[in-house]
């Protein structure tokens, strides 16, 4: 899906967080071989198998990942977030608690429309409702929310409710 909106741009890709900077055009020229430019966000050297090389400059390519299940998704996001030291614990005794984690996930959300919505950057929009997502995920990793379970329940329930739940347009 994502693939197909962006096929005539490419993208700096980090494989340690998942940051993506860009777009620029096909063909883009970096200060320096791209696998050598640290991420903006973690700081760490992008490395990717898909691959443009232009001249000695290589150019990344997004390339999403086999579909993965929301289960999976939860998990990587979990472990990545605490290999960096961000564990989550309900009672507030780790450096995360539920509250603070639930008020940067709104705060991932303010950013899709501060940064995003109101400078009509749409690539950083989505990128922030990304950025939520991770926060969520993790989340829901460290706190064991079995969510893909909550989310058929609540789909289910929702499937049910009348057209704009019964409100009326006044």
């Amino acid at each position: 899906m994502f693939e197909d909106i962006v096929s005539d741009k490419c993208y700096l890709v980090c494989k340690a967080c998942g940051f993506i900077e860009g777009p620029f055009p096909l063909g883009t020229l970096f200060a320096g071989p791209a696998g050598q430019l640290p991420c903006r966000k973690c700081g760490e050297k992008r490395v990717n198998k898909n691959i443009e090389v232009y001249g000695n400059v290589k150019v990344m390519k997004f390339v999403p990942q086999d579909d993965l299940t929301l289960d999976e998704l939860i998990t990587k996001c979990g472990q990545a977030a605490n290999r960096k030291g961000w564990e989550i614990k309900w009672d507030g005794t780790a450096r995360e608690s539920f509250p603070t984690s639930v008020m940067l996930t709104a705060h991932e959300l303010l950013d899709a429309i501060d940064k995003g919505w109101r400078d009509d950057n749409r690539a950083k929009a989505f990128e922030e409702l990304g950025d939520s997502l991770v926060r969520h995920f993790h989340i829901c990793h460290d706190l064991n929310v079995p969510m893909a379970t909550i989310l058929r329940r609540i789909m289910a329930e929702n499937e049910k409710r009348p057209y704009k739940h019964g409100r009326k347009i006044l």
